[in-house]
């Protein structure tokens, strides 16, 4: 019997990649357990791909995100092997890396 483990995003996320394609993406990230998700870092000058809104994984290697302009975006998902970073393709060219710093 072949048993999938569930990967959890749930929790607070760092942005470590250092890409010119990641500026409109937010350097801090709360998913929540109840499906919804929240941009901690909010500069005035910058409005983010992701601000706050809902998700959905999919699988453990994908998402679905609720983006700023109301547009659902699925995304791939790879997860480190603890869990403890995560990287979202956006394209082709753009790979966002998260750091988990909290779990809830």
């Amino acid at each position: 019997m072949n048993k999938t483990r569930t990967v959890s995003i749930i929790g607070i996320w760092l942005k470590i990649s250092k890409n010119e394609c990641d500026k409109s993406y937010p350097a801090k990230i709360i998913f929540d357990e109840n499906g919804f998700y929240q941009a901690l870092d909010k500069p005035e000058s910058v409005v983010y791909t992701w601000n706050v809104g809902t998700y959905e994984m999919k699988d453990n290697a994908k998402i679905q995100v609720s983006c700023a302009n109301d547009k659902i975006e699925s995304y791939k998902i790879k997860f480190s092997r603890d869990e403890s970073e995560c990287t979202f393709n956006i394209d082709k060219q753009c790979h966002l890396v998260y750091k988990r710093v909290n779990i809830f």
